[in-house]
């Protein structure tokens, strides 16, 4: 080296960033390397044609280890002999370990001392082949680099040291038949044009880049196991820089690469697949990185394989487009102890026989999607999120019907859109934002789940089994809500719309927020079941409750005239001293109600069951109480209270004409329509003593057993058909005028001495006891 650039080289050897920069600027072509230095190029052994020792052009082909064992090395010298690059010129190329047993190998060991061809390298040609490139060497190819040629053979490239340099013009192949290794430390540098590790299905190539400054450049596509292996490693802060990349490339190619350590770095210029037709996996950890300027698909055709891990805190993958995991393949996706990534959209599952899964597990694990999430377009998908890990999309998220939202604690944030499912969403943790469960999707929380959603449309099947469900917004159901030892926390109030059901049905279950109960819709309260209602039920459709079960609303109870209350009665029900509808507030009575018994189950004389309470008061009646026949000479009687209605088994009451459990003006009505009647008359005509007509005996029955009616109106109201019918009004006249003079004379008496269901029957069949007596 002349004595006035040796001072210069010196002192920026001193300093890292001097020798970055001295770098930098020889590889640019602004200081260009000296054209002669103090060095000597040894050939050893198999090396054809033997250059001299000062280096210069050699005629191709250029052979080290032919048919054995060579070494060429170009070294710093022992004299003062000026040696000059050595270049391999013509049309054909430089083998290093040509035939079958034959070994190789070329070493470049300082600032200089370079190697170049006009064509072709060969590393391993059917033999065994290493190239050395250290101490700021450059070894450069105009052509093709190819390691591993041959089935058989084994081919190496080390480029270690800031400032060295191998780089072919054209493509690289590790290991196209056979096995290659290229290996960059401490600040070396490869590149080359289009890449392939593991070209033939034979072939098994590796690249690892290793240390701060490494770097491997690929300038166009790399292939990482094409039909063969193939495996890329970035480690220890060094980079990898493609221009596209395929990993796992043909059906029978296994393809991986590691990104491993903080500020390790592999960017992708174009689109990146992981398993294309064959089997792919890409590993980022403990704070490396990805970054990818294309799409990112993973498992892309039929038949393959890929897998994408990010693990650790700081491990990240970035895609400015979108993601597709389960194109056509099985496609996995873990971002998972801190991991991260960051996409313009995602689709889980995009073909009919795409497959996919993806788990975001841990605190500080996250997947930012500036755009929409599907899970499941045509294919099946799961995605998993767990431990407080976290996915946001700013458009909205679909989960088709072959995918599963698992939720195991974590957290999804839908941004302008809404979460539409028509598959299965599991588990338990948050969903901020709407929510709309279509006819073919299911949303079930297990025991200890918690799910929070904004607004719930729910046409399909919403199960909460010992879990928690709470929503910020309203829920509009028209499909089924089922629950079991839950608590439904309906923030924004629930309308049950027509042909919907909100069923409690098992254990001890908890409904805050108001309902509304529309007509032809039905809330059903299972056998067993306990269902409270913190806040006001309106129903216009209807209302169930079976046997043993009990509803309790805290608040108000309306019934619309369009609804109906059923009840289904069993032997669990006789104890019940609350009822089977017990309210908290104030009950308006209306529409209908249908009494039922339990299979098996046969009511007694004197049995009696509380059928509501309310602690703010009764208002209104049934209009048409359906009650079931009872054998035996028995009969209902329906009795209403300011505050409760029960319902009691009493002797059978003839005159209960339309048979709602009342004889009232309705059976009168009855009666008065039927009159005259004879040879087949029946009760609902007005036969209350099953003689076939319809005569004052039967008005006599009625006059007994009216409850609550007026005897005068009631005498008014006979028709005038005969002089035997006035005769019989007459004798029934007399007989009211005894039973009221009956009732006078004894009602402060008799009546306070009665049972209280006793006084409640005296004063309803006496209007006029009723003025004289305490009848509650």
């Amino acid at each position: 080296m002349p004595a006035r650039v040796e001072p210069l080289v010196i002192a920026l050897f001193r300093r890292p960033a001097g020798v970055l920069l001295l770098w930098l600027l020889t590889a640019s072509g602004v200081i260009m390397p000296p054209a002669a230095a103090l060095a000597a190029v040894t050939a050893e052994g198999n090396v054809t044609p033997a250059p001299a020792a000062s280096g210069g052009n050699i005629a191709a082909p250029f052979f080290v280890g032919d048919s054995s064992l060579g070494r060429l090395t170009i070294a710093p010298g022992t004299t003062s002999t000026p040696v000059t690059p050595l270049s391999i010129t013509g049309g054909n190329s430089a083998w290093i370990g040509d035939d079958a047993g034959a070994i190789g190998i070329l070493d470049l060991s300082s600032l200089g001392f370079n190697f170049s061809t006009s064509n072709d390298l060969h590393l391993g040609n059917a033999g065994v082949g290493s190239a050395t490139v250290r101490n700021l060497a450059q070894m450069t190819v105009t052509d093709d680099i190819i390691l591993g040629e041959e089935a058989g053979s084994t081919g190496n490239l080390f480029v270690d040291a800031l400032g060295s340099l191998a780089s072919a013009g054209d493509d690289m192949v590790v290991g196209q038949a056979g096995q290659a290794l290229v290996q960059i430390t401490a600040g070396g540098r490869v590149a080359a044009d289009t890449v392939v590790l593991g070209q033939a299905a034979t072939a098994d190539g590796t690249i690892t880049v290793s240390g701060n400054t490494s770097l491997w450049e690929g300038r166009s596509t790399i292939t990482i196991g094409d039909q063969g292996r193939g495996l890329l490693q970035v480690v220890s802060q060094a980079r990898a820089e493609t221009a596209g990349a395929v990993v796992g490339n043909a059906a029978s190619g296994v393809g991986s690469v590691e990104v491993n350590g903080a500020n390790s770095l592999w960017t992708v210029g174009g689109a990146l697949t992981v398993g294309l037709s064959g089997e792919g996996a890409l590993r980022v950890n403990s704070g490396g990185r990805t970054a990818v300027a294309g799409a990112v698909t993973i498992a892309g055709s039929a038949g393959s394989e890929g897998r994408l891990e990010l693990n650790g805190a700081g491990s990240t993958l970035t895609s400015a487009s979108t993601m597709t995991v389960g194109n056509s393949g099985f496609g996995t996706f873990y971002i998972l102890a801190g991991g991260r990534a960051l996409s313009s959209g995602a689709t889980l599952g995009d073909q009919a026989a795409g497959r996919a899964e993806v788990i975001v597990d841990g605190d500080g694990s996250a997947w930012d999607i500036a755009g929409s999430l599907v899970i499941s377009d045509a294919g099946e998908a799961r995605m998993t999120i767990a431990t407080s890990a976290r996915v946001t999309t700013t458009g909205s998220v679909t989960v088709g019907g072959g995918g599963q939202l698992l939720l195991g604690g974590g957290r999804l944030e839908v941004g302008s859109g809404t979460l539409s499912n028509s598959g299965l969403i599991l588990g338990g943790g948050r969903i901020a934002g709407n929510v709309n469960n279509a006819a073919a999707g299911q949303i079930r929380l297990g025991s200890g789940s918690s799910v929070t959603l904004g607004a719930l449309a729910n046409s399909g099947l919403v199960s909460v089994e010992g879990g928690d469900l709470q929503t910020s917004g309203l829920v509009t159901n028209n499909g089924d809500i089922d629950m079991r030892a839950a608590v439904v926390r309906l923030r924004g109030g629930l309308d049950n719309n027509s042909g919907a059901q909100l069923a409690a049905v098992g254990g001890a279950v908890d409904v805050f927020g108001a309902i509304d109960n529309n007509a032809g819709a039905q809330i059903i309260v299972g056998g067993g079941a306990r269902a409270v209602f913190h806040d006001s039920v309106t129903n216009s459709g209807q209302l169930v409750v079976m046997p043993g079960a009990e509803a309790l609303v805290l608040e108000n109870l309306t019934l619309a005239a369009t609804s109906s209350v059923s009840l289904q009665l069993g032997d669990d029900d006789l104890d019940d001293s609350l009822g089977q509808l017990g309210v908290g507030g104030a009950a308006v009575l209306a529409g209908g109600l249908s009494v039922t018994l339990a299979s098996g189950f046969s009511p007694q004389a004197g049995q009696s069951f509380q059928l509501l309470t309310a602690a703010g008061g009764r208002t209104g009646m049934f209009a048409a109480p359906a009650l079931p026949v009872l054998e035996g000479g028995l009969d209902w009687d329906l009795q209403y209270t300011a505050t409760s209605l029960a319902l009691s088994i009493v002797p059978q009451r003839s005159a209960d004409f339309n048979g709602d459990g009342n004889v009232d003006g309705d059976d009168l009505a009855a009666w008065k329509a039927g009159f005259g009647a004879s040879g087949g008359a029946t009760a609902i005509q007005g036969d209350a003593n099953g003689d076939g007509a319809v005569d004052g005996s039967d008005f006599l029955a009625w006059q007994r057993q009216v409850s609550g009616g007026s005897p005068a109106a009631a005498a008014a109201a006979v028709p005038e058909s005969t002089s035997a019918a006035l005769a019989l009004l007459g004798a029934a006249a007399l007989f009211i005028k005894e039973t009221v003079a009956r009732h006078v004379n004894h009602a402060s008496g008799l009546t306070s001495t009665l049972p209280a269901r006793s006084r409640r029957n005296a004063c309803r069949h006496s209007p006029v006891a009723a003025m004289n007596c305490n009848c509650r």
